[in-house]
């Protein structure tokens, strides 16, 4: 046992040697994430998350550095020179394997710069609005996600939802060149295609009071799309997206669509949403290639950005829109639990059970009504299979009678029968007459089981044993052999029959010594005899001459007696007068 455990401590300490080698010689990629925005914003936050959770899915050993540029807050071109050069001297030192970029700004300063402090790294970006390929400027090793504004979905998708509309509302912000560009796309491409068919109301880098006077003035069938923010800069900075939302919604009268999910939760109803958590998880999906050896220039940009049909229950609540007015396959938050959707495995649990002990329950009494129904038969039955049994044991009785009989008469005819009779079965012997085991030698017992044709001359047994097998119905002779090692001539009559869905083979068997013998006697009584021409003497089998009557009584039963004829009676006897002699005989 001793050595067991000093085996198993070896393997153990053998298996954290090669665990720490292995870690000590795999290489630990450095990867720059330079954010457009700051931390606490829950858009950037979001693109983290997802990264985040791509790399380390993927079980690769990463080193991430953060840097963020904070352009929502600060847009001044001095800042955007000093934080190049704090990134600048930061890295000079310590370069890196990847560098990934979310949004706009980050990604025109990794370009602008890229050949300063970072030349030879793949560039992976995201959240950029409305990519278009010419933005690279002839570089390479450069893939991301594309963050498509599509507007014209947004607001076909609001129409949808509330086809009574007749006013769509386009709230917009220029202050920063996302939101310009934004608002241009708007401008140009969205609100002319709907001008004709529906009164556009458009606030444009208002203030929130200009925008809170603008929504009283608009009528119930109207339609808002939150595609900017105020113009209001309460600290001296750009107000932020989701705080201009958490200002502007509260006020609004009319359902506002979004396309950005930072705007849910804050009185939105929903809308066709990019999630940054989406759009994160993407680009570090495409990280986790170029980590394992692929070229970034192979991986297609992906231009169809990843979006969601989201809406929030509780503002559909508030302005009477149903669960079935909404896109197919659409998801709802702030749903209030129900017991059901906050137990859904219990529920489920307890009516899986509940259904298998109702099943169980059924199928017991079905069991005790089909048992109570049988019980029922039965005794109905019973009495009827008493006289069935009765009536049958009668009927039994008389016909074991009459076979007891019968195989009584037929033993006797067959015992009195003189030729031997066998019933066999599987080439065995199960029955025979008494004349079939004295005609061997044998008793009964001796013979009872075994083969037929251990009674026949050995040089016989393949020519029976084969007629045997093929049933083989003609008589046919052949050589016996005795239980005293004696050979007799054979002849055997056989059949097969069905009894009692069995085959079995009878046989009649008779000794020929006796006719053969006869047989003999007669032909050589019919034969042609060698016989002296002279003396009249015959010649026998082994060449000697025998006197007539002393062959014919040694081949015969006769006897003879001895006299004279007429003609010899005279050579012998010259004096003797016959004639005298046979006048007294007759008289």
């Amino acid at each position: 046992m001793k050595y067991f455990t000093l085996i198993i401590v070896c393997f153990f300490l053998w298996l954290g040697n090669s665990t720490c080698f292995g870690d000590d010689n795999e290489k630990i990629s450095r990867i720059l994430y330079i954010n457009s925005y700051h931390p606490g914003y829950s858009w950037s936050d979001s693109i983290e998350k997802g990264l985040r959770d791509s790399l380390n899915s993927s079980g690769k050993e990463y080193n991430l550095s953060v840097e963020y540029l904070d352009t929502r807050r600060f847009t001044a071109p001095a800042w955007q020179e000093t934080l190049k050069n704090i990134i600048l001297s930061k890295y000079e030192d310590f370069p890196q394997d990847l560098i990934i970029v979310s949004d706009n700004a980050a990604f025109d300063f990794a370009i602008a710069n890229r050949s300063h402090f970072f030349p030879q790294a793949p560039l992976v970006f995201c959240g950029y609005n409305n990519f278009h390929p010419d933005l690279l400027n002839g570089q390479d090793n450069i893939t991301g996600v594309n963050e498509e504004m599509n507007i014209d979905a947004l607001v076909s998708m609001a129409l949808s939802i509330q086809p009574e509309t007749g006013t769509l509302a386009f709230i917009e912000q220029t202050a920063d060149p996302t939101s310009k560009t934004i608002a241009d796309h708007a401008e140009e491409i969205i609100i002319p295609k709907y001008r004709d068919q529906y009164r556009i109301v458009l606030f444009k880098d208002k203030t929130l009071a200009q925008i809170k006077e603008g929504f009283s003035r608009l009528p119930e069938n109207s339609a808002l799309f939150l595609l900017g923010a105020t113009a209001d800069m309460p600290t001296g900075q750009a107000t932020m997206p989701d705080e201009s939302a958490k200002l502007i919604l509260p006020h609004s009268p009319v359902p506002a669509y979004t396309l950005w999910d930072f705007h849910l939760g804050l009185g939105v109803l929903g809308g066709h949403i990019i999630t940054g958590y989406q759009q994160g998880k993407t680009a570090g999906e495409m990280a986790v290639q170029i980590l394992n050896g692929r070229n970034a220039s192979d991986i297609p940009v992906m231009m169809k950005s990843p979006v969601s049909d989201i809406f929030d229950y509780q503002v559909m609540q508030h302005f009477g829109i149903k669960i079935s007015d909404l896109p197919a396959g659409s998801t709802l938050i702030n749903k209030p639990e129900t017991l059901y959707s906050k137990h859904k495995m219990l529920v489920w649990g307890a009516i899986g059970l509940f259904s298998l002990l109702t099943l169980f329950i059924f199928i017991l009494l079905l069991n005790i009504f089909r048992r109570v129904r049988a019980e029922h038969e039965i005794l109905r039955y019973r009495d009827h299979l008493e006289k069935l049994v009765e009536e049958r044991t009668a009927e039994l009785t008389a016909t074991n009678s009459s076979l007891k009989s019968s195989e009584e008469r037929f033993r006797t005819l067959a015992n009195a029968s003189f030729e031997g009779i066998s019933v066999i079965e599987e080439e065995r012997l199960i029955d025979f007459n008494d004349t079939y085991a004295r005609m061997f030698g044998y008793t009964r017992e001796e013979m009872l089981g075994r083969k037929p044709t251990d009674f026949i001359a050995p040089e016989k047994r393949q020519d029976v044993l084969e007629k045997v097998r093929a049933g083989y119905d003609a008589p046919y002779e052949t050589l016996g052999l005795k239980k005293d090692g004696s050979i007799f001539p054979l002849e055997i009559h056989a059949a097969l029959h069905i009894f009692i869905d069995k085959q079995i083979r009878i046989s009649a068997l008779r000794d020929l010594t006796e006719r053969k013998a006869a047989e003999k006697e007669i032909n050589l009584l019919r034969g042609i005899l060698p016989i002296c021409a002279r003396c009249k003497k015959i010649r026998d089998d082994d060449g000697y001459w025998n006197q007539l009557e002393t062959y014919i009584q040694n081949h015969s039963e006769a006897q003879f007696s001895h006299s004279l004829c007429h003609d010899c009676a005279k050579e012998i006897y010259p004096a003797l007068d016959l004639s005298k002699m046979n006048q007294k005989k007759n008289d």
